[in-house]
């Protein structure tokens, strides 16, 4: 698959800066959030409201996801539920409440990025590897989300 066709960089980002990326296709998004250590903000496109998770391998199939609650976008996640099998469900760990419009938000990804229907949202990563977390520098893995060794292993 040649992802340079599935993303729309980010316009205002500098390409050696490693500054994030919108990503458009819904296969693209899904290799990303299930990348094993994905930084991603979701942007409603008819209210603005925003919402930065955290989506970190668990185990085969399974991925623990935070959301960012504070101003500290290294730190300030917490712990909402897991991923799997495209749905995600609280735990008896989970910290944001089940109803909270994160939770929502991020429900609604996983609906949507089965039913390919992301029109109302953009989805932009943070510049980092969504599977090692290294610092993204070259333009092709900005555009893509995932650095160029991990890239090779997809």
């Amino acid at each position: 698959m040649n992802f340079t066709t599935l993303i729309t960089a980010n316009e205002g980002a500098d390409e050696g800066t490693g500054e994030g990326a919108r990503i458009t296709d819904a296969d693209a998004i899904a290799k990303f959030v299930t990348g094993g250590n994905a930084v991603f903000t979701l942007v409603s496109v008819k209210s603005g409201k925003r919402f930065t998770y955290r989506v970190k391998d668990a185990e085969e199939g399974r991925f623990f996801v935070s959301v960012m609650t504070g101003p500290d976008n290294s730190n300030d996640f917490t712990y909402a539920g897991m991923f799997a099998r495209g749905e995600f469900y609280s735990t008896k760990a989970s910290k944001v409440a089940s109803d909270a419009p994160s939770v929502a938000a991020f429900k609604w990804l996983a609906a949507c990025v089965d039913a390919d229907s992301l029109s109302s949202v953009e989805f932009w990563h943070v510049g980092k590897c969504c599977a090692c977390g290294r610092r993204l520098t070259d333009p092709e893995s900005i555009r893509t989300g995932f650095g160029p060794v991990c890239r090779a292993r997809i």
